[in-house]
Formats: structure tokens, sequence, C-alpha cells
């Protein structure tokens, strides 16, 4: 197996596994709506949810496997991109 597809074949994973999640979420937050029809109130619980558990893996020690500098910069660069779009 070359080098180039090594690296290609768990990053074509990581973003089809991401986009199945993100397709689940977005059903999740439709049901959640039909009972609960406000969405300024789901997004702040959204909001305190994920820093709450960022903070409590950030706690546990967690940081150490996150990416380096180099690749976060990377990824910044490409969420710049999507904002242009």
């Amino acid at each position: 197996m070359s080098e180039h597809r090594k690296v290609l074949t768990p990053c074509c994973g990581l973003r089809s596994g991401r986009y199945g999640l993100n397709i689940g979420f977005n059903l999740l937050n439709k049901t959640v709506f039909n009972y609960f029809p406000f969405p300024w109130t789901v997004s702040a619980i959204h909001v305190v949810v994920g820093t709450l558990y960022c903070g409590v893996a950030y706690l546990l020690g967690f940081k150490e496997a996150s990416f380096g500098r180099v690749r976060l910069f990377a990824s910044q660069q490409s969420g710049g991109s999507h904002l242009t779009a």
C-alpha cells in the first residue's frame, strides 16, 4: 500500500464518520424542535454541554491526545475557506 493511500484511507473514514454523525445530530434536532420550538434555548444548551464536556476532557488529561499546532493550523485554514464559500 502506498504512503499516500495509508494517509488517505483513515482521513476518508473520519470524514465519512463525521458526516454520518452530523446527519444524526440534525435529525435529532428536528425531532427536538417538534416538541420544544425554542432554537436559541436548544443552541445555548448545546454550547453549555459542549463546554462542560471539553472542560472535563481537558482536566482528565486528554489534552495530550490532541493534534499538534501544525495540524490545528491546517484545520483552521479549512474552516476559514468554509466561511468564505
